[in-house]
Protein backbone atom coordinates (compact mmCIF):
# COMPACT_ATOMS: atom_id res chain seq x y z
CA UNK A 1 0.00 0.00 0.00
CA UNK A 2 1.33 3.44 -0.93
CA UNK A 3 2.15 6.00 1.74
CA UNK A 4 -0.11 8.94 2.53
CA UNK A 5 -3.82 9.62 2.67
CA UNK A 6 -6.15 9.26 -0.30
CA UNK A 7 -9.48 10.97 -1.03
CA UNK A 8 -12.72 8.99 -1.00
CA UNK A 9 -15.16 8.48 -3.88
CA UNK A 10 -18.61 7.10 -3.03
CA UNK A 11 -20.20 5.42 -6.06
CA UNK A 12 -23.96 4.80 -6.37
CA UNK A 13 -25.37 2.45 -9.02
CA UNK A 14 -28.62 2.86 -10.92
CA UNK A 15 -31.95 1.03 -10.94
CA UNK A 16 -31.42 -2.66 -11.79
CA UNK A 17 -27.69 -2.09 -11.36
CA UNK A 18 -25.15 -3.36 -8.87
CA UNK A 19 -21.99 -2.16 -7.16
CA UNK A 20 -19.65 -3.29 -9.97
CA UNK A 21 -21.70 -1.81 -12.81
CA UNK A 22 -19.31 1.05 -13.68
CA UNK A 23 -15.86 -0.44 -13.17
CA UNK A 24 -14.54 1.30 -16.27
CA UNK A 25 -14.84 4.55 -14.31
CA UNK A 26 -14.30 3.45 -10.71
CA UNK A 27 -11.09 1.60 -11.56
CA UNK A 28 -9.86 4.66 -13.45
CA UNK A 29 -10.49 6.86 -10.41
CA UNK A 30 -8.68 4.34 -8.21
CA UNK A 31 -5.70 4.44 -10.57
CA UNK A 32 -5.46 8.17 -9.82
CA UNK A 33 -5.01 7.53 -6.10
CA UNK A 34 -8.60 7.56 -4.85
CA UNK A 35 -10.34 5.12 -2.53
CA UNK A 36 -13.56 4.15 -4.33
CA UNK A 37 -16.40 2.69 -2.26
CA UNK A 38 -19.31 1.14 -4.20
CA UNK A 39 -22.07 -0.51 -2.15
CA UNK A 40 -25.00 -2.50 -3.47
CA UNK A 41 -28.38 -0.84 -2.95
CA UNK A 42 -30.91 -3.59 -2.06
CA UNK A 43 -33.69 -1.05 -2.62
CA UNK A 44 -32.99 -1.20 -6.38
CA UNK A 45 -30.12 -3.66 -7.11
CA UNK A 46 -30.62 -6.08 -10.00
CA UNK A 47 -31.02 -9.24 -7.85
CA UNK A 48 -33.67 -7.51 -5.75
CA UNK A 49 -35.52 -6.16 -8.78
CA UNK A 50 -35.62 -9.62 -10.37
CA UNK A 51 -36.73 -11.26 -7.11
CA UNK A 52 -39.36 -8.61 -6.32
CA UNK A 53 -37.65 -7.56 -3.09
CA UNK A 54 -36.62 -4.02 -4.10
CA UNK A 55 -38.35 -1.20 -2.22
CA UNK A 56 -37.39 1.78 -4.37
CA UNK A 57 -36.83 3.81 -1.20
CA UNK A 58 -34.23 6.49 -1.96
CA UNK A 59 -33.59 7.11 1.72
CA UNK A 60 -32.31 3.53 2.01
CA UNK A 61 -29.77 4.05 -0.78
CA UNK A 62 -28.54 7.33 0.74
CA UNK A 63 -28.07 5.48 4.01
CA UNK A 64 -26.14 2.73 2.18
CA UNK A 65 -23.75 5.30 0.78
CA UNK A 66 -23.19 7.15 4.04
CA UNK A 67 -22.76 3.90 6.00
CA UNK A 68 -20.10 2.95 3.44
CA UNK A 69 -18.34 6.22 4.25
CA UNK A 70 -18.61 5.36 7.96
CA UNK A 71 -17.10 1.94 7.24
CA UNK A 72 -14.08 3.17 5.28
CA UNK A 73 -13.53 5.93 7.86
CA UNK A 74 -13.44 3.33 10.62
CA UNK A 75 -11.05 1.22 8.55
CA UNK A 76 -8.75 4.20 8.26
CA UNK A 77 -8.54 4.37 12.03
CA UNK A 78 -8.06 0.61 12.49
CA UNK A 79 -4.37 -0.26 12.80
CA UNK A 80 -5.11 -3.81 11.61
CA UNK A 81 -6.68 -2.61 8.34
CA UNK A 82 -4.86 -2.11 5.04
CA UNK A 83 -6.58 1.32 5.01
CA UNK A 84 -5.01 2.35 8.34
CA UNK A 85 -3.77 5.93 8.05
CA UNK A 86 -4.70 6.15 4.36
CA UNK A 87 -8.27 7.50 4.34
CA UNK A 88 -8.54 11.23 3.70
CA UNK A 89 -11.93 11.99 5.21
CA UNK A 90 -11.48 15.70 4.46
CA UNK A 91 -11.92 15.03 0.73
CA UNK A 92 -15.05 13.05 -0.18
CA UNK A 93 -17.11 13.12 -3.37
CA UNK A 94 -20.18 11.12 -4.42
CA UNK A 95 -20.81 9.94 -8.00
CA UNK A 96 -24.01 8.33 -9.20
CA UNK A 97 -25.51 6.91 -12.37
CA UNK A 98 -29.23 7.07 -13.20
CA UNK A 99 -31.13 6.55 -9.94
CA UNK A 100 -27.75 6.98 -8.27
CA UNK A 101 -27.95 10.64 -9.22
CA UNK A 102 -30.73 11.08 -6.68
CA UNK A 103 -28.76 9.11 -4.12
CA UNK A 104 -25.65 11.26 -4.40
CA UNK A 105 -27.79 14.37 -4.16
CA UNK A 106 -29.10 13.11 -0.84
CA UNK A 107 -25.63 12.10 0.31
CA UNK A 108 -24.31 15.56 -0.57
CA UNK A 109 -26.42 16.98 2.27
CA UNK A 110 -23.96 15.29 4.63
CA UNK A 111 -21.27 17.82 5.66
CA UNK A 112 -18.52 15.28 4.97
CA UNK A 113 -19.32 15.19 1.24
CA UNK A 114 -17.67 17.97 -0.77
CA UNK A 115 -19.60 17.65 -4.05
CA UNK A 116 -21.33 15.24 -6.40
CA UNK A 117 -21.30 13.95 -9.98
CA UNK A 118 -24.66 13.02 -11.53
CA UNK A 119 -24.54 10.86 -14.70
CA UNK A 120 -27.59 10.21 -16.91
CA UNK A 121 -29.81 11.51 -14.14
CA UNK A 122 -31.63 14.52 -12.74
CA UNK A 123 -32.79 15.86 -9.43
CA UNK A 124 -36.01 17.77 -9.96
CA UNK A 125 -38.45 16.31 -12.42
CA UNK A 126 -38.64 12.63 -11.58
CA UNK A 127 -40.81 10.59 -9.28
CA UNK A 128 -39.66 9.31 -5.92
CA UNK A 129 -40.82 5.81 -6.77
CA UNK A 130 -39.35 2.39 -7.49
CA UNK A 131 -37.52 2.47 -10.80
CA UNK A 132 -37.32 6.24 -10.99
CA UNK A 133 -34.03 7.54 -12.34
CA UNK A 134 -34.68 11.04 -11.04
CA UNK A 135 -35.78 12.48 -7.73
CA UNK A 136 -38.36 15.09 -6.81
CA UNK A 137 -37.02 17.59 -4.27
CA UNK A 138 -37.77 21.08 -3.03
CA UNK A 139 -35.21 23.40 -4.69
CA UNK A 140 -34.77 25.21 -1.39
CA UNK A 141 -33.36 22.02 0.15
CA UNK A 142 -30.70 21.37 -2.50
CA UNK A 143 -27.24 21.16 -0.94
CA UNK A 144 -24.98 24.10 -1.76
CA UNK A 145 -22.20 21.87 -3.07
CA UNK A 146 -20.30 21.87 -6.38
CA UNK A 147 -21.91 19.55 -8.92
CA UNK A 148 -21.16 18.03 -12.32
CA UNK A 149 -23.92 16.71 -14.60
CA UNK A 150 -23.08 14.40 -17.52
CA UNK A 151 -25.66 13.25 -20.03
CA UNK A 152 -25.93 11.78 -23.53
CA UNK A 153 -27.99 12.95 -26.49
CA UNK A 154 -29.19 9.37 -27.20
CA UNK A 155 -30.54 8.77 -23.69
CA UNK A 156 -34.22 7.88 -24.04
CA UNK A 157 -34.57 6.94 -20.36
CA UNK A 158 -33.49 10.29 -18.89
CA UNK A 159 -33.78 12.89 -21.67
CA UNK A 160 -31.28 15.71 -21.48
CA UNK A 161 -33.66 18.53 -22.34
CA UNK A 162 -36.45 17.67 -19.91
CA UNK A 163 -34.48 16.25 -16.97
CA UNK A 164 -30.72 16.74 -16.80
CA UNK A 165 -30.44 20.25 -18.18
CA UNK A 166 -33.25 21.74 -16.03
CA UNK A 167 -31.63 20.11 -13.01
CA UNK A 168 -28.26 21.65 -13.87
CA UNK A 169 -29.90 25.08 -14.16
CA UNK A 170 -31.63 24.80 -10.78
CA UNK A 171 -28.99 23.42 -8.41
CA UNK A 172 -26.77 25.90 -6.55
CA UNK A 173 -23.66 27.00 -8.41
CA UNK A 174 -20.94 26.18 -9.15
CA UNK A 175 -22.20 23.51 -11.50
CA UNK A 176 -20.91 22.04 -14.76
CA UNK A 177 -22.88 20.35 -17.56
CA UNK A 178 -21.47 18.02 -20.21
CA UNK A 179 -23.74 16.61 -22.93
CA UNK A 180 -21.99 13.95 -25.00
CA UNK A 181 -23.18 13.42 -28.55
CA UNK A 182 -24.25 9.86 -29.34
CA UNK A 183 -24.17 8.53 -25.76
CA UNK A 184 -27.15 6.66 -24.33
CA UNK A 185 -28.26 5.79 -20.82
CA UNK A 186 -25.88 2.85 -20.38
CA UNK A 187 -22.97 4.77 -21.82
CA UNK A 188 -22.03 5.50 -18.20
CA UNK A 189 -21.87 1.87 -17.00
CA UNK A 190 -20.31 -1.41 -18.16
CA UNK A 191 -23.50 -3.05 -19.43
CA UNK A 192 -22.89 -2.37 -23.12
CA UNK A 193 -19.55 -4.19 -23.03
CA UNK A 194 -21.09 -7.67 -23.04
CA UNK A 195 -24.06 -9.55 -24.51
CA UNK A 196 -22.90 -9.49 -28.16
CA UNK A 197 -23.50 -5.78 -28.45
CA UNK A 198 -26.92 -5.85 -26.77
CA UNK A 199 -25.63 -5.35 -23.27
CA UNK A 200 -27.11 -7.08 -20.27
CA UNK A 201 -30.26 -7.73 -22.30
CA UNK A 202 -28.20 -9.87 -24.70
CA UNK A 203 -26.92 -11.89 -21.76
CA UNK A 204 -30.45 -12.40 -20.46
CA UNK A 205 -31.74 -13.49 -23.87
CA UNK A 206 -28.83 -15.92 -24.30
CA UNK A 207 -29.85 -17.51 -21.00
CA UNK A 208 -33.45 -18.12 -22.05
CA UNK A 209 -35.04 -15.07 -20.44
CA UNK A 210 -36.55 -13.67 -23.63
CA UNK A 211 -40.13 -14.31 -22.51
CA UNK A 212 -39.44 -12.65 -19.16
CA UNK A 213 -38.05 -9.57 -20.91
CA UNK A 214 -41.01 -9.44 -23.29
CA UNK A 215 -43.21 -9.20 -20.21
CA UNK A 216 -40.99 -6.46 -18.75
CA UNK A 217 -40.63 -3.93 -21.60
CA UNK A 218 -39.53 -1.16 -19.23
CA UNK A 219 -36.67 -3.29 -17.92
CA UNK A 220 -35.64 -4.27 -21.46
CA UNK A 221 -35.64 -0.66 -22.63
CA UNK A 222 -33.56 0.38 -19.63
CA UNK A 223 -31.02 -2.38 -20.25
CA UNK A 224 -30.60 -1.72 -23.99
CA UNK A 225 -30.51 2.07 -24.05
CA UNK A 226 -27.11 3.25 -25.26
CA UNK A 227 -25.93 -0.18 -26.39
CA UNK A 228 -27.48 -0.22 -29.86
CA UNK A 229 -27.15 2.15 -32.84
CA UNK A 230 -27.43 5.09 -33.22
CA UNK A 231 -25.55 5.23 -29.92
CA UNK A 232 -21.77 5.53 -30.29
CA UNK A 233 -19.74 2.51 -29.17
CA UNK A 234 -18.71 2.79 -25.52
CA UNK A 235 -15.06 2.03 -26.23
CA UNK A 236 -15.05 5.42 -27.98
CA UNK A 237 -16.81 7.33 -25.22
CA UNK A 238 -15.51 5.66 -22.04
CA UNK A 239 -12.14 7.51 -22.18
CA UNK A 240 -13.98 10.84 -22.45
CA UNK A 241 -16.10 10.10 -19.39
CA UNK A 242 -13.09 8.80 -17.46
CA UNK A 243 -11.20 12.00 -18.16
CA UNK A 244 -14.09 14.34 -17.41
CA UNK A 245 -15.06 12.83 -14.05
CA UNK A 246 -11.47 12.36 -12.89
CA UNK A 247 -10.44 15.89 -13.88
CA UNK A 248 -13.47 17.39 -12.13
CA UNK A 249 -12.86 15.42 -8.95
CA UNK A 250 -9.15 16.28 -8.91
CA UNK A 251 -9.96 19.96 -9.31
CA UNK A 252 -12.60 19.72 -6.54
CA UNK A 253 -10.03 18.21 -4.18
CA UNK A 254 -7.36 20.73 -5.10
CA UNK A 255 -5.11 18.06 -6.64
CA UNK A 256 -5.26 20.11 -9.83
CA UNK A 257 -5.07 23.85 -9.23
CA UNK A 258 -7.17 24.48 -12.34
CA UNK A 259 -9.62 22.17 -14.16
CA UNK A 260 -7.94 20.25 -16.98
CA UNK A 261 -9.85 19.90 -20.25
CA UNK A 262 -13.28 20.67 -18.84
CA UNK A 263 -14.35 24.07 -20.18
CA UNK A 264 -16.09 24.94 -23.45
CA UNK A 265 -12.80 25.67 -25.21
CA UNK A 266 -12.16 21.89 -25.50
CA UNK A 267 -15.66 20.89 -26.60
CA UNK A 268 -14.54 19.94 -30.12
CA UNK A 269 -11.34 18.15 -29.10
CA UNK A 270 -12.82 14.81 -28.08
CA UNK A 271 -13.76 11.75 -30.13
CA UNK A 272 -17.42 12.87 -30.08
CA UNK A 273 -18.76 16.45 -29.83
CA UNK A 274 -19.44 17.62 -26.29
CA UNK A 275 -21.65 20.52 -25.29
CA UNK A 276 -20.16 22.16 -22.22
CA UNK A 277 -21.74 24.79 -20.00
CA UNK A 278 -20.81 26.12 -16.57
CA UNK A 279 -22.72 28.30 -14.14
Amino acid sequence: VADGEFPVVLSSHGFSGFRLQSTFLTSHLASHGMIVVSPDHPSRALPNVLSGTSSGDRADSVDDLLQSLDLVTAQGADEASIFAGHVDTEHVVAIGHSAGGGTVLGAAADPRVDGYVSMASGVLLGRAAQGSTTTTVDPATLPAKPSFFLAGTEDQVVPVDTVTEPSFRTVPSPSLLWVLDGVGHNGFDDFCTFGNGKGIIGVAEANGLGAFLDAQPQLKRLGEDGCLPPAVAVDTTFPIIEHAVTAWVKQLFGIDAEPVGLDASVADQYAVPVRIEAR
